[in-house]
């Protein structure tokens, strides 16, 4: 069953502001969201939040935002399908 466009356009719009926030939460990490200690001579650098997780996120709604607009064109939403093998 075809969604009503409205609700497809209503769901870009809320992905492209949860895109807006990865971006800005990305920003904060790379700029300033490092904590640094010492002890003696040697020192260790982290971030407070894991930018790998900011990086799967953003690629996750670049992905979303992609089926969106496949749907809302009508073109069929490309789904990867993974199979595992067992012996």
């Amino acid at each position: 069953m075809a969604r009503a466009v409205v609700d497809i356009l209503s769901d870009i719009e809320d992905a492209m502001v949860a895109r807006a926030l990865f971006r800005q939460q990305r920003a904060n990490i790379l700029e300033g969201g490092i904590q640094q200690y010492g002890l003696g001579s040697q020192s260790v650098q982290r971030y407070n939040t894991d930018i790998n997780v900011v990086i799967r996120s953003l690629a996750a709604n670049k992905q979303e935002l992609r089926d969106l607009n496949n749907e809302l064109i009508g073109r069929p939403i490309n789904r990867q399908l993974l199979v595992i093998l067992r012996h």
